[in-house]
């Protein structure tokens, strides 16, 4: 999270809740932001669409209707802990949901779910967020609520059409750029989303001749507006003509935004371009410059960040190195590691930098199935297909479990383990930036562990640093999304119980989305289809887990007293982690303190 210019707001106890919701939703919507606390990649509205998309697929025979048991679980979860959604479908039903769904036909599920879908949609789900925000706001209330709900009006908003880097802009411009004197302003940021079609000239320019394309962009025909190939000399002032040999203007665009705008434009350049080479046998090469021109006249210019690599936040050069070194003692401890180092280091390469995200994610993806056994990857790749009755041919102890169900039981140790560790190390960092000289004053002098993080886990989890949080919260008056955050997480932490609960739905979260990133890879490679929106959080989200893994593994490979490979870390880890959990669930709840810390933040029993 990064702390916000408030030099403009008179700040007084009576706006702290709205300051919250601006310092939150910033943090939702920065590129930067560690996936845990970005926005999630689909609403509830959402999960009933996929749900719905998923059973005519089914139907029609493209996807495995077994697909549809994880996709209704997560929308039961989330819709039980939805007080706007259970507002509008009332609580009667919400529980009918709830015990019912489980004993239902397809058909029924199906039918219910799409109730509840037309009953959340026309903006009565999305209206009902925006009134209790501005209710809570205006009332100063619960920090815990604003947070929920501005994490929800976020993926609203960007389902309902608008560009979230838009919504980054407008929120910079009413709470960051202009002064702030009463809570009125949370209602002048919400009327910044009218839902109304605007008109926008899109200029897209070319640093080569694409004289070849000009007569196809020239027959396309648009519902509104149209292309112009323009030579430089001919665009309006204030549009980029250096080093551009080609201008296309799309003009009259409709669209909520000028990002969305942008997006439309160069979606269709994209598609020309992919067509006109498709019989070339050749890549995409032009390099665009693109802007834009509102209905007021003010141009503005777009960089978009679609890349993986805008995404991520890179590593200093010291850290690089210090990483570097690590993996590279990994990869030359034995041969067989240097093989799968090597692979997974090109494979991993080749997707940050990909301009196709579907590629990006296709190889990711590989990654995952590279940890599964060769052998029984071999057999479920030749029995996925089979019909049931030649499956039941199949002797039962040759027949494998799922793909899915093994990369589950393969990684998601290692996103249990290092879940803890990741949350601190993005608080510390965050706790640094606010204020340097307080982590080094208060926080680096706690006696308890080797290293800055652990001293940070102790100063969120232990009773006895009490004090030290508390002078956090007097002196974060003007950052109370860093105040609530070392609140949230000392609750989370400061207990067995409370860990392994945490533990439990982060893993129960993971394990829905890395079901929803396969059915997505089997969308891609069976069907040749991808929403490039969706994949796009997707891929975020697998980025993240392929980099916590390979972490993992490479400090572990080193660490070890054996000549271990990844094979053998993935299975003791595996075995670990499940001793682990089942201590602390024969286990009374004990308090996290220094005797015990250092086995929670590192999901280790031998600590």
């Amino acid at each position: 999270m990064l702390q916000n210019d408030i030099s403009r707001w008179d700040l007084n106890e009576s706006l702290e809740s709205m300051l919250f919701f601006a310092q939150r939703l910033n943090e939702l919507l920065f590129h930067h932001t560690t996936d845990t606390y970005r926005f999630p990649t689909l609403s509830l509205l959402g999960l009933a669409k996929e749900y719905c998309s998923v059973y005519i697929d089914s139907k029609k025979g493209i996807i495995n209707e077994k697909n549809l048991k994880h996709i209704i679980d997560e929308l039961n979860a989330r819709l039980q802990k939805d007080d706007i959604a259970n507002d509008i479908l009332t609580k009667e039903y919400v529980n009918r949901f709830n015990k019912g769904y489980g004993t239902w036909s397809l058909r029924e599920q199906y039918e219910n779910i799409n109730y509840i879908g037309r009953k959340l949609s026309n903006n009565v789900y999305y209206n009902a967020i925006v009134t209790e925000l501005i209710n809570l706001v205006k009332t100063n209330g619960s920090k815990k609520q604003i947070n929920v709900l501005t994490t929800q009006w976020v993926r609203e908003i960007i389902d309902s059409g608008y560009n979230e880097n838009y919504v980054y802009v407008s929120l910079n411009e009413v709470f960051f750029q202009t002064s702030v004197v009463n809570t009125d302003k949370i209602s002048e940021f919400f009327d910044k989303f009218d839902f109304k079609n605007k008109k926008y000239d899109v200029y897209i320019g070319f640093h080569s001749d694409i004289l070849s394309q000009k007569k196809l962009f020239a027959k396309i025909k648009l519902l509104n507006g149209r292309i112009i190939a323009l030579k430089p000399e001919e665009a309006p002032l204030g549009i980029k003509k250096k080093n551009q040999k080609t201008i296309l203007k799309f003009e009259e665009l409709q669209s909520y935004d000028m990002y969305s705008a942008c997006e439309i434009a160069n979606e269709i350049v994209c598609c020309v371009e992919d067509y006109y080479n498709f019989f070339r046998h050749q890549s995409r090469k032009n390099n665009t410059y693109t802007q834009v021109i509102s209905e007021s006249g003010l141009v503005s210019t777009i960089r978009p960040h679609n890349l993986l690599k805008h995404r991520v936040a890179a590593l200093s050069i010291k850290n690089s190195e210090e990483r570097a070194y690590e993996l590279l003692r990994a990869g030359f401890s034995s041969l067989q590691n240097r093989k799968d180092f090597d692979k997974i280091s090109k494979i991993h390469n080749s997707a940050v930098y990909s301009d196709n995200i579907n590629e990006s994610l296709l190889s990711l993806w590989s990654i995952i199935e590279s940890f599964i056994e060769e052998d029984e990857l071999e057999i479920q790749y030749h029995t996925e297909e089979k019909s049931e009755k030649d499956l039941k041919n199949i002797s039962s102890s040759k027949t494998p479990r799922s793909i899915i169900s093994k990369v589950i039981q393969c990684i998601i140790p290692f996103l249990k383990s290092t879940y803890v560790s990741k949350l601190v190390q993005t608080c510390m960092d965050d706790i640094i930036r606010w204020n340097p000289d307080f982590f080094k004053e208060k926080i680096s002098t706690i006696e308890f562990g080797e290293n800055d993080l652990e001293r940070t886990f102790a100063f969120l989890a232990f009773a006895s640093t009490q004090e030290q949080r508390d002078i956090l919260f007097a002196n974060t008056a003007n950052y109370p999304l860093l105040k609530n955050r070392v609140f949230t997480l000392y609750d989370a932490f400061h207990n067995s119980k409370n860990i392994h609960a945490l533990i439990r739905e982060h893993a129960q979260r993971v394990e829905w989305h890395i079901y929803r990133i396969y059915r997505t890879r089997n969308y891609i490679i069976h069907d040749a289809e991808g929403n490039e929106k969706l994949n796009s959080e997707l891929l975020i989200n697998l980025h993240s887990y392929v980099d916590i893994i390979i972490s993992k593994l490479v400090q572990m490979i080193n660490a070890s007293p054996y000549q271990d490979n990844i094979k053998d870390i993935l299975s003791e880890h595996k075995f670990e982690v499940s001793f682990f959990e089942e201590m602390l669930d024969n286990q009374p709840k004990e308090a996290v303190c220094a005797e015990n810390g250092l086995k929670y933040l590192y999901y280790d029993f031998k600590l």
